[in-house]
């Protein structure tokens, strides 16, 4: 039996599940004292979900196929962001999300080319490559997401995205101080469910 404390918002496009299946699997090779290394609980993670492989690894990655090839890139060199997490109430969250996209919001991925190229290169990545075609789609998929994100892009001074497949938004802040004072915000004056997080790196050798 396992027990496990939530702390990521459910069905809010943070991958909570997902993470926590990858965390399972880390602990249960730890408490059994398995010694199975990383590649030995990739085909399991990837039996489990499409993102549970991401988590296993962990940092920055680049992931292809249904989510079972992940090529891990050098850290990403953009520290702090505010995540903003509406009440999700809509069944099957994710297949309704996904059913609403056609070949018309599908890319040729120069965004993300951009920035992978731009991480490799170690410059300083610009927030103008984030991007996310769940946004297309966003105020269909959750009509009530409208007021959170006039409103988060009212008081934020970069752009606002979908997190994952939604409805949580994000933005990326400067520094510390400016996403304290933007979650604070959020937080006291509209009450809502606000995050201040930053990018974490595994020790690991990418040559």
């Amino acid at each position: 039996n396992i027990q496990i404390q939530k702390n990521i918002p459910v069905a809010s496009g943070l991958g909570g599940g997902s993470s926590n299946s990858a965390a399972t699997l880390i602990a249960l090779n730890r408490l059994w004292g398995l010694r199975l290394s990383t590649n030995d609980l990739h085909p399991i993670a990837t039996s489990i979900g499409s993102d549970v492989p991401f988590f296993l690894w962990g940092g920055t990655s680049t992931v292809k196929g249904r989510g079972e090839l992940v090529e891990l890139i050098p850290p990403i060199r953009l520290q702090w962001f505010v995540i903003l997490s509406p009440q999700s109430t809509i069944a099957n969250k994710t297949a309704h999300t996904y059913s609403l996209l056609n070949p018309t919001h599908y890319t040729q991925g120069l965004h993300t080319l951009g920035m992978e190229t731009s991480i490799r290169a170690d410059r300083v990545v610009s927030p103008d490559f984030i991007f996310n075609t769940f946004d297309q789609i966003a105020i269909d998929a959750f009509p009530y997401i409208l007021e959170y994100w006039d409103t988060f892009s009212s008081i934020s001074p970069n752009n606002i995205h979908i997190v994952g497949s939604g409805p949580s938004l994000f933005t990326h802040v400067a520094a510390r101080e400016d996403g304290e004072c933007l979650v604070n915000t959020l937080k006291n004056k509209y009450g809502w469910d606000a995050r201040l997080t930053s990018t974490w790196e595994p020790k690991m050798d990418l040559t």
